[in-house]
């Protein structure tokens, strides 16, 4: 999820296809980290939270 200028994150879902942040297919880590993009600026890099779909989550 996105975070403010303070790194606490928004609470917003945000696709990240295309962005530096789409690690939907394999890529090395550091190929995108230096692109123009202000969530990279902001965190410094991916010092961000993922959102992840699928897996066997369970509650509590």
């Amino acid at each position: 999820t996105p975070v403010d200028e303070g790194l606490i994150p928004t609470g917003e879902l945000r696709e990240v296809a295309g962005t530096p942040f789409d690690f939907t297919s394999a890529k090395p880590i550091g190929r995108d980290i230096e692109q123009d993009d202000q969530q990279l600026k902001f965190g410094g890099g991916y010092d961000h939270n993922f959102v992840l779909a699928g897996g066997d989550q369970q509650d509590g």
